[in-house]
């Protein structure tokens, strides 16, 4: 008796333990693989997700956090999609919508931070929100109080520069960061801001004249004022200037001296390395040193010639072809294509004459399977976008760095992110752990 019972309870332990790890795999597949109408863009751990008539948000691990019960706006309906760029998390704070057609905050439980009444709202911190009530833009906390006194016919964000804002007023721009600082009034009629590694180069031009100013550490100063003089690129403390007129100028922000060079070029590209590249009269691009000695002569293509890059490469063209060379000028890839992307020290991805593109390594041996149409590098270094189009229908996958699709291309758009795939096929949204 006593033998029957311990084999009966066995059998029934692991009964249970088979249908708990059915339970556990059933939950890992839900968690790690979900679908939705829309899908927005990670922030802070969370992003924003839509059937066709709500909204609601998950997180990271592709967990729900808070159920699809935001309405839908009619001013986020955009040609048969609907844009969620208006709930981005951040600092605990969600942004949500009421059937008034109006914008608030809740925290991840859903608890209401600040009731829906704003007409538009974007959440930098919670001491820095940008709302819009009624057609006028202001600056609040997440309190709800007002961290800058004015307010605006506009607002806009900057590529690239997430702690500055360009505002508007009578078809005039300024410029505010997220300190709540005006860093430059409404008196401008454009404004452009060039990154650096650790500050900002900013241009504020009216007519023909460009007040040149330094963002550094959350303080603005200005640097000085020049005439019909552009500002193209910013490096290593040198603001490179034109007057597309063929002269070009460099000016040194600490030493606050403006260097003309001495030739003129069609175009110049900033200096890495000592080497910068040049563009002569008759469209042909070289390469100088600091010095504007030719160290390698004008013979290549403008359309398809680049810089050295942090590998001491370039890719150079020639007869519709382009190869890669080394600053000593030796021919790294032959000039077999059509275009050439350099990845790496080790790693190109190529397009043949065929016009199908690969990956090879520095000695031209391929290191993808498979041809495709296109070839796209990521910011990550370990993985590719690729696609192929038939009968006007482009489909992509993802493949890693030793050629293996680890996606398969068969989906409408694929979205990228560090910790999973966004997924679209047949009209449907998925996103899935990386």
């Amino acid at each position: 008796m006593e033998k029957k019972l311990k084999k009966f309870l066995i059998t029934i332990g692991v009964a249970l333990l088979l249908i708990g790890l059915g339970i556990v795999a059933w939950q890992l597949q839900q968690t790690l693989s979900i679908k939705f109408t829309y899908i927005g863009e990670e922030s802070d751990g969370f992003i924003a997700v839509s059937d066709e008539k709500n909204v609601g948000y998950i997180n990271t691990e592709l967990e729900q956090v808070i159920d699809l019960k935001y309405p839908v706006l009619d001013s986020m309906k955009m040609d048969k999609e609907v844009d969620l760029s208006a709930f981005k998390v951040k600092d605990g704070l969600f942004p949500y919508t009421n059937s008034s057609n109006k914008f608030g905050l809740v925290n991840q439980n859903g608890k209401i931070i600040m009731k829906a009444k704003y007409d538009y709202i974007n959440v930098i911190s919670k001491d820095f929100i940008i709302v819009n009530d009624n057609g006028a833009y202001y600056f609040i906390n997440s309190k709800g109080d007002l961290v800058c006194e004015l307010s605006f016919q506009d607002v806009a964000t900057i590529d690239n520069i997430s702690n500055m804002f360009l505002v508007y007023n009578d078809d005039k721009v300024g410029l505010i960061d997220t300190n709540s600082n005006l860093l430059l009034e409404c008196n401008y009629d454009n404004i452009s801001i060039l990154k650096g590694e650790n500050n900002n180069i900013i241009t504020a031009t009216n007519g023909n004249t460009n007040e040149i100013y330094l963002y550094d550490k959350n303080s603005i100063s200005f640097l000085d004022e020049f005439n019909d003089l552009y500002a193209m690129y910013y490096i290593n403390n040198d603001i490179y200037l034109t007057n597309f007129e063929g002269k070009y100028h460099i000016y040194n922000i600490e030493t606050k001296s403006l260097k003309t060079l001495n030739n003129n070029y069609v175009a110049i590209e900033p200096y890495y390395n000592g080497i910068a590249l040049a563009v002569n009269e008759d469209d042909l691009v070289g390469y100088i040193d600091e010095n504007e000695n030719v160290i390698i002569d004008y013979q290549y293509s403008f359309d398809t010639s680049t810089s050295f890059n942090q590998y001491n490469l370039a890719v150079v063209g020639k007869n519709d072809l382009v190869g890669v060379i080394n600053t000593k000028m030796q021919e790294i890839i032959p000039f077999n294509y059509l275009e050439i992307e350099i990845v790496n020290d080790d790693r190109f991805i190529v397009l043949d004459k065929n016009n199908k593109m690969y990956i090879i390594d520095g000695s031209e041996n391929k290191i993808t399977t498979k041809d495709y149409d296109y070839i796209i590098d990521t910011e990550y270094s370990d993985i590719f976008l690729v696609s192929n189009t038939s009968n006007d229908n482009t489909l992509y996958g993802i493949i890693d760095s030793n050629g293996k699709e680890i996606v398969p291309v068969e989906y409408e758009e694929i979205k990228i992110s560090n910790n999973y795939f966004i997924l679209k096929q047949d009209n449907k949204y998925s996103i899935e752990k990386r």
